[in-house]
């Protein structure tokens, strides 16, 4: 057990060992608004009903081993919630109008995730196949991180995703398609996840930092050519462009960076000739 300062905030973290009232004494005497519990190495944390007495609590963070986390939806000034990545227990998620950071796997809990209109940064493992579109989020209106860890199988479509002050939007895995508007975009990162176009960059005008590591096959860089915003551009690992065209890489005003790991024999221009 140890307190540590975690993003300018005191957070007591409590790992392996069971929970006792002289914990939740330690938690108020160092004035401690966040917590990390769990027991990836000890034995099972079976519930967090301990979290309702502590005064202040903002912040928890769960690591593998805990059984039951429902007892943090009875902590109405939670802000910010990470749940471990394979946590499959109850939750409630309704009931936390102020969270503003959370991350979690896909539970059933997500259709809860609508009446969370608060939240700034939202990460979810395991998106399924089963959940094509972004729909059950609801409006974002202050969303500005979203990121979506996708079943490989999954093919997602942003369609349905009310989110205007979205800046940066990191995808891994699976297959998308964008069919939203989002104003203030400026960071996308594809990470193993296929797209067919980049037709959707020139509906980013703030666009700046455009990464696609393995996304397959795409058309064309053609729809980047003139963007007045992209300042980094990179395709790394198996990305190929279809049309082998890469005069577009040449053409972009702002750009300060431009990274092609791979050529291809059908390109009309090789790596070196485009790297910045």
């Amino acid at each position: 057990m140890k307190v540590r300062t975690v993003n300018g905030a005191k957070e007591l973290q409590v790992q392996d060992v069971p929970w006792t009232p002289d914990l939740s004494e330690r938690f108020a005497a160092d004035g401690c608004t966040g917590l990390l519990v769990g027991s990836p190495g000890g034995p099972a944390v079976p519930d967090l009903g301990f979290v309702r007495d502590l005064p202040g609590l903002t912040r928890v963070r769960l690591l593998r081993g805990v059984t039951d986390c429902s007892a943090v939806a009875d902590v109405p000034g939670l802000e910010e919630l990470t749940l471990a990545s394979d946590y499959r227990g109850p939750l409630a998620l309704a009931g936390l109008r102020q969270l503003r950071v959370l991350g979690m796997p896909f539970l059933p809990a997500v259709g809860g995730l609508a009446k969370l209109a608060e939240l700034r940064e939202l990460t979810v493992w395991d998106w399924p196949k089963t959940e094509p579109s972004l729909q059950m989020l609801g409006d974002k209106p202050s969303l500005e991180f979203l990121r979506l860890e996708l079943k490989r199988t999954t093919t997602l479509t942003l369609a349905g995703l009310a989110a205007p002050k979205l800046r940066t939007l990191w995808l891994h895995d699976g297959k998308v398609t964008f069919a939203s508007e989002f104003p203030e975009l400026e960071t996308v990162r594809l990470n193993s996840t296929k797209v067919a176009s980049l037709d959707f960059v020139r509906a980013l005008p703030r666009l700046r930092e455009l990464v696609l590591e393995n996304a397959g096959e795409v058309e064309s860089v053609a729809p980047l050519r003139g963007h007045p915003a992209l300042r980094t551009v990179a395709f790394a690992g198996r990305t190929t462009f279809r049309d082998g065209d890469l005069g577009a890489l040449r053409e972009l005003p702002a750009v300060d960076n431009v990274a092609l790991e791979r050529g291809a024999p059908h390109y009309n221009l090789k790596p070196a000739e485009v790297r910045k």
